[in-house]
């Protein structure tokens, strides 16, 4: 069977290349994030170097413990207790008149991060190959943190930007 060849990962100098068809037997079977996509406001939010959901499934809790005659110091019990972690810490590479918050639909850069006056939703895409696979919304999103990374005489010359964002939910949508 041939491969797929109506659709092409490509950019914007022309590099045209055919994705992976993962329907094909023996096509890759691990999960990758070569395919995602965040989005917010209809606009990719483009350069993300790493975004890392991790608090997403927090929870705190309590052991419970007993003291009798027989037994002492050790939990009888644990009480789930409420969700907690709703945040995402990344990373993004700045594109020249499309920094971080103009992307995000602001007019301008903040001066500091009282200047975000609004919430935004940000929509998480993975495809498998050119199919989308699955897409979280995280709603209701404030940052944290954002901070330019460290500029140095023997740096990569990029200038990035390290952010913490807490969010209400997180939905999956797809």
């Amino acid at each position: 069977m041939a491969a797929n060849t109506t659709a092409f990962a490509s950019n914007s100098f022309g590099v045209n290349r055919q994705p992976i068809d993962y329907t094909q037997p023996g096509a890759p079977t691990v999960q990758s994030y070569h395919g995602g996509s965040i989005v917010v406001n209809n606009n990719v939010v483009g350069r993300i170097e790493s975004w890392s959901p991790a608090g997403a499934f927090t929870r705190a809790g309590k052991h419970i413990m007993e003291l009798s005659h027989v037994t002492w110091g050790l939990p009888v019990d644990y009480v789930p207790g409420v969700a907690t972690g709703f945040n995402v810490t990344f990373t993004r590479t700045e594109v020249w008149n499309q920094e971080l918050e103009i992307t995000l639909g602001y007019a301008a850069v903040w001066e500091n991060l009282t200047d975000q006056t609004f919430p935004f939703v940000a929509n998480e895409y993975l495809f498998q190959g050119v199919n989308l696979y699955r897409m979280w919304a995280y709603n209701g999103c404030w940052f944290t943190s954002k901070a330019p990374q460290e500029w140095t005489s023997e740096g990569e010359g990029i200038i990035k930007v390290a952010c913490d964002m807490a969010y209400v939910s997180r939905k999956k949508m797809v």
